[in-house]
């Protein structure tokens, strides 16, 4: 649990306070003692307490707390613990279990004691179902018990429970929300592709959801009016009756009917079927009431009838009249002008699903030509928007961008369909809307999507208004800065794919003197203001990125880092630069300063889910380098994967007692936002490249030894999430902004470790060959292991998979067949070469050659390993001719070591060449010399901090593999 033990003791305390102030002011010396860690103190209370009460529940269960705290716990501590529990849960039938503050502490002590939080959650729910079973009336009892179901996923036991509740306390109506809400979160978390058995209990759970509904918004009168007579009390309770219906409309049968009667679905309705049922509920008055206070729930009204609704019944035009009266009285939210022309599209179309996202709209035909009442209402959007843009309507806001956006969206939707656009076509339109709004930071962002479209001659002559406009400036101003920067966005992205790495070149030199043209603009700002000029900067490092892209010439990369280094000086805060210089310095092999810079981002609670990936991905290549500023005891980016790690424990727990929350505070319509939360971040992509690079970081570094209680559990977990396929990828690769022309490869692709970026194929392989090695008794059929697409590997990370299989049967070989070890020699010999030809090739960067070392260095310490588990084995079990196997085994160890120590070898006396290479960094970058701020000291300077950190990466590497060799 994430409660602090500050914030739990002082919650029994107000508790028992407010029933029983005596017990509470006994139990203050212990709660004080707990509060300041101060276990023995703890200890000394309670024992004083209990010797005036020997069965003191609530006593014995703080002892649990205090002998949970000290770390590492004891022995004789978690058995103690676990005897306080039992005599808890046994001593006069589980009377203990009748104290809800017992019950809460005991669970906190069970998480604590518990490093597996999916062992704690089940000890957890065991404790609670004894707990209500004994005590099935005790409400408190109950609310904890429901509480700790909810915070664990139980929702079965949760929904079970509410319902008792409500059952014993049928005046209490939020315990039947409770339960309706628990009945919803069962269904969605549902699999997706599920069998007969589950849709059968799906249907069986909404059926009773639908039953309780019934019953509580049963009319209490006869008459005219009794529908009138229940009405929900919130729109929370609203929000939980829409999902309930939303998901009846996908998973009961479409042609089932039922007449359930709701306040916004009178008995005159009749029976109907799910998805009619549904969008009669969005179209009532009730309906109408909570979507005009509640932004929300407009949408998902919006989107709701989208998807569902027709041309027939009436809903797409309905939507669309609703919307268009929003905006004539003012409404300039860019989803209410979207799904206005969305609806328009959908009535043209006769058909929804053109919008439906990437599983069906690939199946989307379009028409020939489109709907007569469909074109008549896509010519009066269109000319609606026109007014509002122009100014001439009374409600109009002409410096709202949305309304001539919306005109673009029309055209490209037109296009899309390859219907007529009318007698203004896009590639106008585009320029119309950068004549408006080019001086606002966002222009280029609005554009970028119909840029893609536009064809050929569109694109050429935009691109050469765009350099037109970019070459006529006047007297800068801050304004014209922004508008040269939209314009020079827009002509590269709309650049032809034939160039030149010289073109890019002169490019980049182009941008640089604009940079330091607005420069100044920006010489009053703060030191944490941003410059205006930043932009360029971006621009100049991404063009100088593209040139070594096509030449394959470090010097352009160098170029690229020197300049993004003296835009973070000018502008420390544009973590946009500070990202992008981040990952050349890990390509440029420099470790140590990219860690630094990392640093200094200061990512903190949910960033480590979308931003670690920035040092963590391959992280191991650099396993063995330190920060540039910090002490040489320093662990580098082993520090930076800890507190990630550490934060994903933590996370979860918040996660988890945020749903909480919610069901306590009543506010259900945000129950199911933050279990998606939840289980985005249980399933996290990130969360499993943290653990995986996290183990071979401390595998390099020397630091896993499976005779320590090393266990392979995570990998077992690691594995189970790719072959479930669950991954929520949350990683984010927006943070750096792609200004590279629309045929080129991003520039997160371009400056990543490796051509693909790591997904669930690249977890995969990883994973199992650690499995084979650390595991090396297991047997494993290799038919049943996952099939892995190769292509989200590097080479050498490919050869050291295969090599794991390999070495799998050298374990195993006969005595007499010398050929697996052969074959499984091989890969050090491969490697050897493949990193000497990658030191010889200028066009190969230091990070490749580094990463064929570290994985030919990685393989030989899990060889190492794996060969020590498999010769205890046989020693241990007196295995047939085992004397004979082990000293095979230890001869092929020694040849391995060797080879390795060769490879080392080479690392070091590459890392003696990198040193020296200060002069040739200073000469590859002497073009930028033209610019005055690059002078001799700074190119010096910043030539000596990249090289030094480059040797360090190098030198650590070849320094771990001769420690690890010299046996």
């Amino acid at each position: 649990m994430a409660m602090p033990l500050s914030h739990l003791v002082n919650g029994v305390l107000y508790r028992k306070m407010s029933v029983a102030p005596a017990e509470a002011r006994a139990l203050q010396p212990i709660c004080a003692a707990l509060e300041v860690h101060n276990w023995k103190t703890a200890q000394l209370a309670v024992a004083k307490q209990l010797k005036k009460l020997p069965h003191h529940y609530l006593a014995h269960a703080l002892n649990c707390l205090a002998l949970s705290g000290p770390r590492p716990m004891s022995g004789s501590a978690r058995k103690e613990i676990q005897s306080t529990i039992e005599y808890i849960k046994t001593h006069t039938n589980g009377a203990g279990l009748g104290d809800p503050e017992t019950l809460l502490v005991i669970a906190c002590t069970i998480a604590a004691v518990n490093d597996d939080k999916d062992a704690a959650h089940e000890e957890v729910d065991a404790l609670m179902s004894l707990a209500v079973e004994r005590h099935p009336n005790k409400e408190d009892v109950n609310i904890e018990a429901f509480q700790a179901f909810v915070r664990s996923g139980n929702y079965k036991s949760a929904q079970q429970t509410s319902m008792r509740l409500h059952k014993n306390n049928p005046n209490q109506t939020h315990y039947l929300w409770w339960s309706v809400a628990a009945i919803l979160l069962r269904v969605r978390s549902s699999p997706t592709t599920a069998g007969a058995d589950v849709d059968k209990t799906n249907e069986v759970l909404l059926t009773l959801a639908e039953r309780q509904l019934a019953t509580h918004f049963k009319p209490t009168s006869e008459g005219v009016n009794s529908d009138q007579d229940q009405q929900y009390e919130s729109d929370h309770e609203f929000h939980l009756v829409t999902r309930f219906l939303e998901l009846c409309a996908v998973h009961r049968p479409s042609e089932s009917t039922s007449a359930l009667v709701l306040p916004s679905l009178p008995s005159s309705a009749g029976e109907l079927p799910p998805t009619a049922r549904l969008l009669r509920h969005l179209a009532s008055p009730e309906a109408d009431s909570y979507c005009a206070t509640g932004l929300g729930l407009k949408i998902w009204r919006r989107e709701v009838e989208l998807k569902h609704g027709s041309r027939a019944s009436g809903e797409w035009k309905a939507g669309w009249e609703r919307m268009k009266t929003g905006i004539e009285e003012g409404d300039t939210n860019w989803h209410t002008l979207l799904y206005l022309i969305r609806s328009a599209f959908a009535l043209a179309d006769d058909s929804s699903l053109a919008f439906a996202g990437s599983s069906d709209s690939s199946d989307f035909t379009p028409r020939l030509s489109p709907t007569a009442e469909g074109q008549q209402l896509v010519d009066e959007t269109r000319k609606l928007l026109e007014q509002f843009s122009e100014g001439l309507h009374a409600s109009s806001a002409p410096h709202e961008r949305g309304y001539l956006l919306g005109v673009l969206e029309i055209a490209r939707e037109n296009r899309r369909r390859g219907w007529d656009e009318g007698s203004e076509r896009l590639g106008k339109l585009v320029t119309r809307y950068f004549e408006r709004f080019e001086s606002k930071m966002c222009c280029f962002d609005d554009l970028r999507a119909y840029l893609e479209v536009l064809d050929e001659e569109e694109s050429t002559q935009t691109r050469e208004k765009m350099e037109e406009r970019g070459n006529n400036a006047g007297d800068l101003t801050e304004k014209l800065a922004y508008s040269l920067i939209n314009a020079a966005k827009i002509a590269r992205f709309l650049a032809p794919s034939w160039t030149s790495a010289e073109t890019q070149v002169i490019l980049a030199h182009s941008y640089l003197t604009r940079y330091f043209q607005v420069l100044p603009l920006g010489s009053h700002f703060d030191s944490t203001d941003l410059q205006p000029a930043d932009d360029f900067a971006l621009l100049a490092a991404q063009a100088f990125v593209s040139a070594y892209h096509l030449d394959r010439d470090r010097s352009r990369l160098e170029s690229a880092l020197l300049v993004l280094d003296y835009a973070l000086q000018r502008s420390r805060h544009k973590y946009q630069i500070r990202l992008l210089a981040i990952n050349i310095q890990r390509q440029l092999g420099a470790s140590s300063i990219a860690m630094d810079l990392n640093r200094s981002l200061g990512i903190k609670s949910i960033q480590f889910d979308t931003l670690i990936h920035v040092a963590a991905t391959r992280g191991s290549i650099f396993a063995n380098a330190a920060g540039a500023t910090t002490s040489a005891n320093d662990a580098g980016i082993l520090d930076e994967l800890r507190k990630a790690k550490k934060w994903y424990g933590a996370g979860l727990d918040e996660a988890a007692d945020m749903v909480v929350r919610a069901f306590m505070l009543h506010n259900f319509s945000k129950i199911e936002d933050f279990v998606e939360f939840q289980t985005r971040l249980s399933n996290s992509y990130t969360r499993d490249l943290v653990l995986i690079e996290s183990l071979r970081i401390q595998l390099l570094r020397g630091a896993v030894n499976p005779s320590l209680g090393f266990t392979t559990d995570p990998l077992k977990a690691i594995l189970q999430s790719c072959d479930a396929n669950r991954y929520s990828d949350n990683r984010d690769f927006d943070t750096i902004p792609n200004l590279q022309r629309k045929d080129e490869a991003s520039i997160w692709d371009q400056t990543g470790l490796g051509p693909p970026r790591l997904g669930r194929e690249w977890m995969t392989a990883i994973a199992q060959a650690y499995q084979r090695f650390l595991d090396p008794l297991a047997v494993v059929n290799e038919g049943s292991e996952h099939a892995f697409d190769s292509t989200e590997l590097l080479p050498s990370e490919k050869a050291m998979v295969e090599f794991s299989r390999l070495a799998g049967k050298v374990f195993v070989a006969a005595l007499d067949d010398p050929k697996p070890e052969q074959l499984a020699y091989a890969f050090f010999s491969d490697q050897l070469a493949s990193l000497t030809s990658a030191m010889e090739d200028s066009a190969r960067l230091p990070w490749e050659v580094l990463s064929i070392a570290a994985n030919a260095f990685e393989a030989y310490c899990l060889l190492d390993l794996a060969l020590g588990i498999v010769t205890e084995h046989l020693t241990s079990t007196k295995a047939t001719d085992h004397a004979k196997h082990v000293k095979r085994l230890r001869n092929f160890r020694t040849k391995s070591r060797e080879a390795t120590q060769k490879i080392g070898k080479e690392v070091t006396n590459w890392a003696k060449k990198v040193g020296k290479e200060r002069n040739k960094v200073i000469g590859n970058v002497v073009t930028l010399k033209q610019f005055e701020k690059f002078d001799d000291d700074t190119i010096l300077d910043w030539a000596h901090a990249l090289v030094e950190s480059r040797k360090n990466s190098a030198e650590t590497l070849g320094a771990a593999i001769h420690r690890r060799c010299i046996k």
